[in-house]
């Protein structure tokens, strides 16, 4: 059972402990899949809720939820926790035995609880089971981009309820929903005879949400029993999107996974053991082929448009075990024995496990009589040849210690004297070292230059003798760089280097590409490889890398960070030089094969915007991994794993002093099954690496790390990565720099091949040292190449800087040892390396008052004429302005409209986004190349200015925003308040002390002294000094901790940067990064969020519309503004808040007027404007009118939205604009306003345009 899957229609009950006389009945469609993970139990119960969650095969435990099941209230989510007993996985033959599965329920929102059990009901001949094939679009909607989606169903008749049929899904590949990673759905309808057909009519329904319409597809069908397959056509009335489908029912005897394929012409399954043809040039499964239509298909080669169809055969889903890892390579070498394994460039083909196998008997023999305990060490690089020596060591029996051939022979010596190996292998490259490793017998082995065999040869594999060993015996030793002086043994034993096999990975064939020249811990990952029968290439060379991905078609690339970023550079050249940019990105992935499934990285930092481009453009998985040698695996993609145990240790004193609370920051210590016993002869560095508390052993990582949500029913622990004990700081903003996650971002620039980043306690801003990439000017020099690493971090959401940068331009490699054997930067030889510059840098004295430098003509008479610098004769300034912004130099946007103007005549290309982020100097080089007529290009390499992925920028962890249900402690109302100290968060902030009901308003601002003085008094205002830009609102851990903990009834969010000349990125942080922080706090407290946006958010057409609206198309996004684009995204953000649950409203607003007491905007241009008119006595001819809305009603309607109970709406609408409440044209401004520039006070407009013009349409009475 533990290698199959259980599928069917369950039937039983559920009883309350509390209660003995409440019992529901549950019948239900449900799948446990063998292949662990979540989701392994998907389903829908006959009342169409939701079931998922996870299913352990080898222990049979079974974790789910069903939503919206009644359990003594109206709704809820109840969790249940049980374990499988019995059968042998068949769900479809009458003579299977019994299966059933019982445990005990909770309903997490009430506490209330009890015992429950199910049985698998036979189906027979019926729907029942699960099922697999694809939905395609009509071919006339290709323009469109709609994707191909793949049908995982589970389906079962409920023959109590007449034809009704249930049923649930779910895909890992959700184009058509950004941001989730799996998307569960039901299927419901049903199953009527008509005539001589069985018809079949369901509609799908995504995981409940606000907006469940939007997503309903209906399937119109027929089910060929005989056939046991169901074919017919889909339709999204809403989206108007339609195709065919087609689906065949899976025998139980067969793993649900990647290891079924559906013939794209004949719609018949490749179950394993067939022989299948996929084309090379399609995106994989993008198009696959029987062996029957192969020969005839428009995919082969004939076809033209560089379709090639590959044969191949589609293995078994297969996983081999064993007690010792001897045993387990033995047993993987005999079952896989046909099957490819290993190739690099220099195999010209895949080594088989049978080719492997053949020279690693030869070591085994050599070395088995040294079992157990001796010692014996491999010495060389990444190749096929050392693989074998490593494999036929590992059956030896013998203690593994593999070591970096790269490391001084004098650190070589000292491991030698610590271990005393009783033989070493290496290569010949590495002879002198290994003599010096004192060994009792040097073995040189060659490279093998064998051809590789064909992936089908069916030759037995070699039967080698397994030697007795215990699962507690030492198995490996496995060295650290050495890099703090002498190397590191973590001692590994049997039972830690075996995999562990929850379900297993069951992939049609795997096959992984590492980059690395060495990696002590290869070991483990190549048990794991071999465990399932996959193939490995071996790419060493980055000079070579791209060719190798292409080569090796792999599902699987494993790189370090680095590599990721010189992969993106790489591939942005790709795109530059294509047609399109999707014509781009599809050369790019056959660049990956074209059949890439996950990218695999850790032990350091990517750029956000690099993860974006591999996740979202070329649409491939990112696993972001975390472990260590001396802990094992220990999360992914920040999720800890559930078999780890986390403890925070203080920054400073590393003791366990810091709860585990949602932002808490410390160091991560971790216990976990794979904690080693400690390093080999060291006790002192055990000793230190190692800590007990209350009676658990941690280990102690040195990774800083933030709490991001705590462990629920269905996810663990999440955690984010802050830096390292030893290389991060507090600057002197109090801020904690991590220098890696700089250096990726700066790494990301497409003028840095690597970089370095240095900070040092109590200084404003770090220094870095920079290896410019080959996209960098020749002449660059350290001012030009500051500025536009000051550009890229603005732009790519960084919140720090650099202060200065040295550049170095011999590249970093291991062979010059800046670089560790696993591609990663070798910081103790960097700091040594470049410890004088770094001094210089820092030692560097600010350029004296007075020092001046020369300007161009163009800029200095814009800095003398427009912003009122203080500029010479001769065009001089001082160093301090050439270095500061135009807008810090207190430039507006007419200054910087009149600098883009000069040199857009003059041939220079520069747009006012650009113009604002640059320095003064490195915008006069520009002016200067073109006053000269040298004709200088565009300011910006094509790269810098990217192009924003929209939907990845709305993406939020929704799992991690499920709203936390808690009993309000209090009957009065606390509000929590942003944009406090703007022209509406003043009539917010007074509108709610007017109110009765409110007990406490929490204002967040970051200078108190600009509040309202009277609000400011109130005993009901609780003030909060953050900014809505930094993380957890730029508070202290404690502080944080308090706020989320707070008994919150409502959020109003109308804090946001209004410009609108600063473009997206500028705006960003605060306007998207601030309202998701913000839906945070709300999942957190459970409140109601109300949304303060923007007309500007609407299209033309839509001006006063309500309800959500629909992300434009990219190229719709790319015209707006900054400020209207940061306004859409939230808003989007915000609607995908509402889809995990939270109670929220958005409140679009258009252009606010003074209220009763003719009190303004000062900072709105039309006061101005007006002011200006009243001056002069003039105003513009005609009957022009101004849509307003006094802000006094603005702040009704919203703080209204805020505090009513239930929906806010009488049409229960959750988002609601102003349109135009107020209306009046320039000439119905009163005469007799009072004269005179008065900047707080704007124009007092006659009573009677006060009347409100209202209606339901508008705005709720109730508000």
């Amino acid at each position: 059972m533990e290698d199959q899957h259980i599928a069917g229609r369950w039937s039983g009950k559920f009883s309350s402990s509390a209660n003995p006389e409440y019992v529901v009945e549950l019948d239900a469609a449900i799948a446990l899949l063998p292949s662990g993970g979540f989701p392994s139990i998907f389903g829908a119960s006959a009342d169409g809720d939701l079931v998922i969650g996870t299913y352990a095969a080898e222990s049979r435990k079974a974790t789910f939820r069903v939503s919206g099941i009644a359990a003594g209230s109206d709704d809820g989510t109840l969790v249940f926790t049980g374990t499988v007993f019995g059968g042998s996985g068949s769900s479809s033959s009458s003579d299977a035995a019994v299966v059933r599965m019982a445990g005990t329920w909770n309903q997490p929102s009430s506490g209330v609880s009890g015992m429950f059990g199910l049985m698998l009901v036979e189906p027979g001949a019926s729907l029942a089971g699960v099922w697999k094939g694809e939905a395609v679009p009509a071919p006339e909607l290709a323009p469109f981009c709609i994707p191909t989606n793949p049908i995982t169903w589970v389906l079962a008749p409920i023959p109590d309820r007449g034809d009704a049929v249930v049923g649930a899904g779910f895909f890992d590949d959700a184009a058509d929903v950004p941001g989730q990673p799996v998307i569960a759905f039901t299927v419901t309808g049903t199953c009527t005879v008509e005539g001589d057909e069985n018809k079949l009519k369901l509609v799908k329904q995504y995981e409940y949400n606000e907006a469940v319409e939007n997503y309903a597809v209906d399937y119109v069908g027929v089910w060929d029993k005989s056939a046991q397959a169901v074919s017919g056509s889909w339709r999204n009335e809403l989206g108007g999107s339609h195709g065919s489908f087609h689906a065949r029912r899976l025998d139980p005897s067969t793993a649900v996974s990647a290891a079924t394929l559906v013939c794209a012409e004949c719609a018949t399954l490749c179950t394993p053991g067939d022989e299948f043809h996929e084309c090379i040039a399609c995106r994989s499964p993008g198009y696959i082929a029987c062996a029957a239509c192969a020969p005839t298909s428009p995919h082969t080669a004939s076809a033209g448009a560089g379709h090639t169809l590959d044969p191949q055969r589609l293995y078994a889903p297969q996983q081999v075990r064993g007690e010792t890892c001897a045993e387990l390579v033995v047993a993987a070498l005999d079952a896989f024995a046909s099957r490819p394994f290993i190739a690099s460039r220099s195999t010209g083909g895949w080594l088989t496990y049978a080719d492997i196998a053949a020279t690693a008997r030869g070591w085994t023999r050599q070395l088995a009589p040294h079992a157990p305990a001796g010692k014996v060490v491999l010495l060389g690089d990444m190749s096929p040849a050392y693989v074998s020596a490593m494999v036929g060591t590992i059956a030896a029996g013998v203690v593994v210690v593999p070591i970096d051939g790269a490391l001084p022979i004098e650190t070589l010596a000292a491991v030698g004297a610590k271990v005393a190996p009783v033989a070493v292998l290496c290569s010949a490259d590495y002879v002198a070292k290994a003599e010096a490793m004192n060994a009792g017998t040097v073995i040189v082995y060659e490279e093998d230059a064998t051809d590789g065999a064909s992936p089908d040869d069916e030759s037995p594999g070699p039967q080698l003798e397994i030697p007795a060993r215990d699962r507690g015996d030492l198995a490996a030793l496995l060295f650290t760089s050495g890099s703090t002086g002498v190397p590191k043994g973590a001692m590994y034993t049997e039972a830690m280097l075996l995999p562990t096999f929850a379900g297993g990975t069951n992939m049609w064939r795997m096959i992984r590409l590492d980059f690395q020249a060495f990696h002590p811990s290869f070991i483990v990952s190549l048990l794991a490889l071999m465990s399932c029968g996959g193939s490995r290439f071996l790419a060493t060379d980055p000079t070579t890398l791209l060719e190798d991905m292409t080569l090796a078609r792999a599902t699987h690339i494993s790189a370090p960070p680095l590599l990721f970023s010189l992969l993106r550079k790489a591939y942005d050249e790709v795109i530059r030089q294509t047609a399109s940019r999707e014509a781009g990105l599809a050369r790019v992935r056959a660049c990956l094969g074209n059949r890439l499934v996950s990218l695999i990285s850790g032990g350091g930092a990517i750029a956000p915007s690099t993860l974006d481009f591999f996740r979202n453009d070329v649409g491939v998985t990112v696993d972001d991994l975390l472990g260590s040698r001396e802990a094992g695996p220990l999360a992914k993609n920040g999720e800890l794993y559930p078999s780890v145990t986390p403890l925070l240790l203080d920054v400073e004193s590393l003791e366990p002093s810091v709860p585990l609370a949602v932002g808490a920051v410390g160091v991560l210590a971790v216990a976990s099954p794979r904690l080693i016993p400690g390093y080999y002869d060291d006790e002192a560095r055990s000793a230190r690496a190692f800590t007990t508390v209350a009676g658990t052993r941690y280990y102690i990582t040195g990774d800083v790390v933030r709490v991001l949500s705590l462990p629920g029913p269905l996810r663990n622990l999440k955690i984010a990565l802050e830096g390292r004990v030893g290389y991060g700081c507090k600057l002197a903003n109090a801020k904690w720099l991590a220098p890696d996650a700089l250096e990726a971002v700066l790494e990301a620039a497409p003028w840095v091949l690597h970089a370095l980043v240095v900070a040092r306690p109590g200084t404003s801003a770090p220094v870095a040292i920079i290896v410019p990439s080959h996209l960098a000017p020749t002449d660059v020099d350290p001012p030009s190449m500051l500025a536009e690493l000051r550009f890229w971090c603005t732009h790519h959401h960084s919140q720090f800087t650099l202060a200065a940068v040295a550049l170095e331009h011999e590249r970093w490699s291991h062979a010059n040892g800046m670089l560790t054997a696993t591609a990663k930067k070798a910081r103790a030889a960097l700091h040594a390396c470049y410890k004088t510059i770094i001094d210089a840098l820092y030692d560097a004295p600010a350029a004296p008052k007075g020092a001046d430098v020369a300007l161009s003509p163009i800029m200095a008479d814009l800095l003398r004429t427009s912003i009122g610098v203080d500029v010479d004769d001769s065009g001089r300034v001082d160093a301090s302005v050439a270095t500061s912004t135009l807008l810090e130099l207190g430039g507006d946007s007419l200054a910087l409209a009149q600098l883009v103007g000069k040199l857009q005549k003059a041939g220079v290309a520069l747009s006012m986004a650009d113009a604002q982020m640059y320095s003064v100097a490195h915008l006069d080089g520009m002016a200067l190349r073109a006053s000269e007529s040298v004709g200088a290009a565009a300011a910006l390499p094509r790269s810098v200015r990217r192009a924003v992925n929209w939907s990845a920028e709305v993406a939020m962890p929704m799992a991690d925003l499920t709203p936390v249900h808690k009993a309000s402690t209090s009957p009065s109302k606390s509000v929590l308040l942003t944009g406090a100290t703007g022209f509406l968060g003043r009539a917010l902030l007074l509108c709610l002390l007017n109110d009765a009901s409110v007990a406490t308003v929490v204002v967040l601002v970051r200078d108190p002294g600009r509040l309202d003085p009277a609000a400011a008094c109130d005993p009901r205002v609780e003030v909060l000094v953050g900014d809505l830009g930094e993380a957890q609102l730029g508070l202290d851990d404690i502080a944080w901790a308090a706020l989320l903990g707070r008994d919150l009834t409502a959020i109003i969010h109308a804090g946001a940067a209004v410009n609108m000349v600063l473009a997206y990125e500028a705006l960003q942080r605060i306007n998207v990064g601030g309202t998701k922080t913000m839906v945070g706090v709300a999942a957190a407290t459970n409140a109601r969020l109300v949304h303060v946006s923007s007309v500007a958010a609407l299209p033309a057409a839509e001006f006063a519309a309500e309800g959500w609206i629909a992300l434009p198309s990219s190229d719709d996004m790319d015209k707006l503004g900054g400020y209207a684009a940061s306004k859409v995204v939230a808003e989007a953000v915000v609607h995908e808040a509402s889809q995990a649950g939270l109670d929220v409203v958005v409140a679009r607003l258009s252009s606010l007027s003074a209220g009763p007491d003719g009190v303004a905007n000062p900072a709105d241009v039309l006061t101005h404007l007006l002011e200006l008119c009243k001056e002069m006595g003039v105003g513009p001819r005609g009957g022009l009118s101004l849509d307003w809305m006094p802000v006094d009603v603005a702040a009704r309607v919203v703080v209204g939205a805020a505090l009513i109970e239930g929906a806010p709406c009488r049409r229960r609408r959750r988002c609601m604009s102003s349109g135009t409440v107020h209306r009046c044209t320039w000439r119905s401004i009163a005469p007799e306003s009072p004269s005179g520039p008065r900047p707080t006070r704007g124009v007092q407009l006659r009573k009677r345009h006060w009347r409100l013009q209202a209606t339901d349409q508008r705005l709720c009475a109730a508000c």
